[in-house]
C-alpha cells in the first residue's frame, strides 16, 4: 500500500533491467510507475512517463520493441481523465495499426477498457460496457493487481446509469 516506496522499487528494478540492456523488460517498468502516479493523482509526471517509455523504444533502433503499444494505451488512458477525447483515440488507434506483437500481454484488456472509458465520456454506456465485457474475456493476470478492474468500472457506469441496485450487485 505504499505508493512511493514501490514507484522507487520500480524505479530501481527499471535501472538494473537498462543496465542489463533488457530493453523491453525495463520498457515494461514503464507502466507501473504511471500506474503508480496515476493513483496519486500525478497525471502529468504520469504522461512523462510513457513518453520517456516510448523514446527508450524508439532510441533502440531495429524492430518495434514488444511493449510500445501498451504507452499509447497509457498516454490514452491519461487523455480520456484529461477530456482530450480525440487524442486519446489517436493512441488506441497507433497502439491497434501497431498490432499485436507490440504489446505485452494485458495490453488488449487496457485496450478495451480505455475504449469503453471514450464510450462512458461520450455517454454511449451500452457501448461502454460491451467494451468491459470483451476487456474481461482478454483479461490476463499478472504479479500485481488490476489498478482499474473492469467489474468497478462497470459499477460506475451503471451508477452513471442510475442503476444503483446493479452497481451495489
Amino acid at each position: 500500500g505504499d505508493l512511493e516506496v514501490s514507484y522507487h522499487h520500480w524505479t530501481d528494478t527499471m535501472a538494473s533491467l537498462q543496465k542489463a540492456r533488457h530493453a523491453v523488460d525495463a520498457l515494461g517498468c514503464f507502466r507501473p510507475l504511471a500506474e503508480i502516479r496515476i493513483a496519486q493523482g500525478r497525471l502529468r509526471e504520469a504522461m512523462n512517463l510513457y513518453e520517456r517509455g516510448l523514446k527508450l523504444a524508439t532510441e533502440q533502433g531495429g524492430p518495434v520493441l514488444r511493449g510500445v503499444a501498451d504507452m499509447h494505451v497509457g498516454m490514452s488512458a491519461i487523455l480520456i481523465e484529461r477530456n482530450e477525447l480525440d487524442a486519446a483515440r489517436q493512441h488506441l488507434r497507433v497502439s491497434e495499426e501497431l498490432g499485436d506483437n507490440a504489446g505485452l500481454p494485458l495490453n488488449p484488456y487496457r485496450w478495451h477498457v480505455a475504449m469503453a472509458m471514450i464510450k462512458k465520456a461520450e455517454r454511449d454506456f451500452d457501448g461502454a460496457l460491451e467494451l468491459l465485457e470483451v476487456a474481461e474475456r482478454r483479461y490476463v493476470g499478472e504479479f500485481y493487481p488490476d489498478a482499474r478492474p473492469a467489474a468497478a468500472l462497470r459499477a460506475v457506469i451503471w451508477l452513471d446509469q442510475g442503476r444503483l441496485a446493479d452497481a451495489m450487485a
